[in-house]
């Protein structure tokens, strides 16, 4: 082959070109056997495939699929500069398949755009480890990229830029059922489809991070896992107009398989019809949500199912409109033993009312023995009544208490601190109390702990106390 303008094969190492191999830039002609012939040369004499964008753009008509079963690097020039249009590839096939029954380590692929044909599916994923994948669009297709193999068969990856917002009938991405995706991170992606991201039932997800991924408009859930998950983080990413009337990210785990060590920090949530931002339908355990920003009132931040679930709830922040959604919302739908759920920060725009929210459950449990719980809770009441807040059970411990009433002509804060014999015959004291001035707020009833509000009308008493035992 002789060295031309657009050639580089001659260059030891170097990429060949597809327009050495009879590809049409301009997409009228078919240009599969020049792709796969390219590709098949490349695999024993160079380094990878280069794919020229022609001035300005570059279409290529690709009518039949495209595999790389050798680790080749695959790279256009530029990712909204070069397209693969997939033409008659038909239900169920791949415009572009990567596999190998044994290993393919140390590929680049990317800085192209895969357009399929409505009826296929875009890109395939087999066997692939210590590999990149950057700068991809991929569009008009059932599913965007799916993952098969065996378990633990492709990890160490990197995808960067992936953008997958266009015409996904289907899923965006999916781990398929057998197929696992380990020790890889995803990072500034774009998620789009029926579900963005979707682990089927009897795949695998483990020691993977998502860095910055954005789910948008999915008509179903934004990231949906059905398999098992072993280690994942998603750090600052951002969910918006997902269509599902259940969550935006849904844990729901199959056939025995479980969700542990799952961490979502940082990230944007903003309601499309989801009751919950967050949904753990089955037990899993060791996970945290902190420092998330949610607006438009979900119901809870986070739906817990299990009865056994574990975790940390805390540092989250709600902003809502309390015109078009009159529940602030709870950061979880009930009380969980192994859930810590603490500084919680709810904000009603409409009257710039902060509300600080601890536990769902007001109730304290008995025989549970630990380092402190808080709880908090509401109560309605008249003027200068007592009401209770909440009962000690025999629970022992010491009780911060704080309670505040806001929204009236007379707003006011006050604390006690409320000691608990425990034993068995709980006989609660309350050791000291600051009422603000406003009269003497707090009393014992039996094992009840009651306060009062003084503001001239009926008003509703906001508490919280943290519980040290």
């Amino acid at each position: 082959m002789s060295l031309t303008k657009v050639s580089y094969s001659m260059i030891s190492g170097a990429y060949v070109n597809v327009l050495d191999f009879g590809a049409d830039p301009s997409g009228v002609n078919n240009s599969a056997a020049a792709f796969q012939a390219a590709i098949d040369y490349a695999k024993n004499n160079v380094k990878g495939v280069f794919i020229p964008s022609s001035n300005a753009s570059a279409v290529y008509k690709i009518q039949s699929p495209l595999v790389i079963n050798k680790a080749i690097d695959f790279i256009g020039e530029s990712m909204n500069g070069v397209t693969l249009n997939g033409v008659g590839i038909g239900a169920g096939n791949y415009l572009l398949s990567i596999t190998d029954p044994s290993k393919i380590t140390g590929m680049k692929v990317g800085n192209f755009t895969l357009m399929g044909d409505s009826a296929c599916n875009c890109l395939y994923i087999n066997n692939v480890t210590a590999s990149t994948f950057e700068n991809i669009n991929v569009r008009t297709a059932v599913n965007g990229v799916d993952f098969a193999g065996t378990a633990g068969n492709n990890y160490q990856m990197t995808w960067s830029n992936l953008n997958t917002l266009t015409a996904i009938s289907g899923s965006a991405v999916r781990i398929l059922s057998g197929g696992s995706v380990v020790h890889t991170t995803f990072q500034n992606c774009f998620f789009g489809g029926n579900i963005g991201f979707y682990a089927n039932s009897g795949s695998a997800i483990a020691s993977t991070t998502m860095l910055s991924c954005n789910f948008e408009s999915n008509t179903n859930h934004g990231f949906l896992v059905e398999g098992s998950v072993q280690g994942l983080s998603m750090v600052g990413c951002r969910t918006e107009g997902i269509n599902s009337v259940i969550a935006d990210f849904m844990f729901d785990p199959q056939a025995g398989a479980t969700c542990n060590g799952i961490s979502i920090t940082g990230g944007y949530f903003s309601r499309g019809s989801a009751a919950s931002a967050i949904r753990f339908n089955t037990l899993s355990n060791g996970f945290l949500v902190s420092g998330n920003f949610t607006r438009q009132g979900y119901t809870q931040l986070v739906f817990c199912n299990g009865t056994g679930d574990s975790g940390t709830i805390s540092g989250n922040y709600q902003e809502f409109n309390a015109n078009n959604y009159p529940s602030i919302g709870n950061p979880i739908n009930t009380n969980r033993l192994s859930v810590a759920v603490f500084n919680n920060q709810f904000f009603d725009t409409t009257t710039s009312t902060q509300t600080l929210i601890g536990n769902f459950n007001p109730n304290p449990i008995s025989g549970v023995s630990g380092v402190f719980r808080s709880f908090n809770g509401t109560v309605s009441v008249a003027n200068n009544t007592f009401a209770t807040l909440f009962d000690v059970a025999d629970s022992g411990g010491i009780y911060i208490l704080q309670i505040w009433v806001s929204g009236s002509a007379s707003t006011f804060n006050a604390w006690a601190v409320v000691s608990d014999s425990g034993a068995t015959a709980s006989s609660p004291v309350i050791l000291t109390q600051n009422d603000g001035g406003s009269g003497s707020l707090f009393q014992i009833s039996g094992t009840n702990v009651q306060a009062k509000q003084l503001t001239g009308g009926v008003a509703t008493i906001n508490w919280a106390y943290i519980r040290i035992f």
